[in-house]
């Protein structure tokens, strides 16, 4: 397969699927002190990949960040939070993808870098964990994002239960939220299931083999619904102190393993 790069994607990038062959990248940097704010489509085919830089319409646009979180809604692309070289987000915009479009349409509660957005078959999104302006987790609640009405309504929901983490994946399934993997207090976190309905908390550890070195933080991860089975990809980060280190192989949760 041929590669076909116009211009390159920084780190802490954010993405989502349009459809099966094209998915929209926002954002990352290439250091802490030049981030970005450009717009990229990757079209697939069975010969290549092809990157082109998005033009969009109009003046309003997110500002550039990385750590942020982006997911497709309908015919829209929801994006929030993130962080720059001084601020922690809050902002949350809309993209029309069929004009290419930006609108501010609210704000979170609060500032919010390395979270996860996922969902719910209302058309609801539900904002998971994450990090803080003083650099704590989020913990004890989940922030709900309501676009169904003329204004975007912002609830929190109290879970006692649910730990902090970030630089996690998550998936709504049937009634279940689902947090795979990411950085929580006592280390790398594992697969944690909420029940939307009744807010029972299930937590269950990752088995790794010895002989293989896995990271679940900084991953990517896709349900496949006909199968129930989430394939996380990537993942991992680099130290100063002990350099870079990144996964290399695709591991398959089967979710009926976890009933």
């Amino acid at each position: 397969m041929r590669e076909v790069f116009q211009e390159e994607i920084g780190i802490y990038s954010s993405s989502c699927a349009l459809n099966h062959n094209e998915i929209l990248t926002f954002g990352g940097r290439s250091s802490p002190l030049k981030p970005s704010n450009k717009l990229f489509n990757l079209r697939f085919s069975p010969i290549q990949i092809e990157v082109n830089q998005v033009r969009v319409q109009g003046q309003c646009r997110p500002c550039a960040r990385w750590k942020h979180a982006m997911v497709k809604l309908s015919e829209s692309v929801i994006l929030c939070g993130g962080r720059n070289t001084k601020d922690v987000l809050k902002d949350v915009f809309k993209l029309d993808t069929e004009m290419f479009q930006w609108s501010l349409i609210g704000c979170l509660p609060f500032g919010l870098f390395s979270h996860s957005m996922a969902v719910t078959a209302k058309s609801d999104i539900l904002v998971s964990g994450g990090l803080l302006p003083d650099q704590k987790t989020l913990n004890d609640q989940l922030i709900q994002l309501n676009l169904n009405g003329p204004r975007l309504q912002v609830t929190r929901w109290r879970h006692d239960s649910l730990s902090g983490r970030f630089a996690h994946t998550s998936h709504v399934v049937g009634s279940k939220l689902i947090l795979v993997g990411g950085i929580a207090r006592a280390g790398e976190a594992g697969i944690t299931w909420i029940d939307l309905e009744s807010k029972l908390v299930r937590n269950f550890e990752l088995a790794v083999p010895r002989n293989r070195f896995l990271t679940f933080y900084n991953h990517g991860s896709i349900f496949q619904p006909n199968n129930g089975i989430i394939s996380v990809f990537g993942g991992g980060g680099n130290c100063f102190s002990f350099g870079m280190h990144v996964a290399d192989s695709l591991i398959e949760i089967h979710l009926n393993q976890l009933c």
